[in-house]
């Protein structure tokens, strides 16, 4: 019987934040010289994005793809 092994990582609770700042802003100008009528628009847009996230990841012992056996606990150290 061939045994096809999987390593794997439990993930430990990690924690994450995020923020995201966004501003648009702008103005219309209308205006006509002679007979002919004109629109202006001006304006800006600012963005900004920040995020952090902490997690830690153990490995397990590795799972039998053909016979699995779960709840395996995780050993090592914090990576």
């Amino acid at each position: 019987m061939a045994k096809r092994m999987w390593g794997n990582y439990a993930r430990g609770i990690g924690s994450l934040a995020i923020a995201v700042y966004n501003l648009d802003t702008y103005v219309v100008g209308k205006f006509a010289i002679g007979s002919i009528g004109h629109q202006l628009v001006a304006g800006f847009n600012l963005t900004k994005q920040t995020d952090s996230s902490t997690s830690h990841n153990r490995q397990i012992a590795a799972l039998n793809l053909f016979n699995p056996v779960y709840g395996s606990q995780p050993f090592g150290d914090v990576a």
